[in-house]
């Protein structure tokens, strides 16, 4: 999937170049849609797969979102691991992927979430750290979170 053009935080943002955005970048705006329950914004920061409705974000529980801290995994064994595990059943071709390494960035980012409810999503309010994995097609291809979680 590739995304061309522009898009808009909302119609008193300015409008942006998905493919300008630097993969940190990715990972504020995502957590900036999710906090302003923008469905729209969020899909354009993830890969296909995480397109669904409100209902699946919890967006009429979320009180609040917000990022604490984020910090980039350098690791390049972690890269490699979420390479493996997207190609299962294949044969790695470790020249292959070590250009397609240069594509995949992972992320760890502390957060706090405010729910109105508790006990109503699958965790409750207070702070988390989960791992944002960003991929892209190539280099002149927008990065996108394709995966994130413990």
């Amino acid at each position: 999937m590739i995304l061309t053009g522009c898009t808009t935080q909302n119609s008193k943002d300015k409008k942006i170049d998905m493919s300008l955005l630097k993969p940190k970048e990715v990972v504020e705006g995502f957590f900036k849609y999710y906090n302003q329950k923008n469905l729209e914004g969020m899909n354009t920061l993830t890969t296909e797969k995480y397109h669904s409705s409100e209902s699946y974000w919890g967006f009429d529980n979320l009180e609040y979102i917000k990022v604490i801290n984020i910090i980039e995994d350098t690791k390049k064994a972690n890269k490699e691991v979420y390479l493996r595990q997207t190609k299962k059943g294949q044969i790695i071709d470790t020249e292959k992927e070590k250009s397609e390494l240069e594509n995949v960035t992972i992320f760890n980012v502390d957060f706090e979430v405010k729910y109105k409810k508790e006990g109503v999503g699958p965790t409750d309010s207070g702070r988390d750290k989960y791992s944002y994995t960003l991929i892209r097609k190539d280099k002149n291809s927008p990065w996108l979170i394709s995966s994130f979680g413990h």
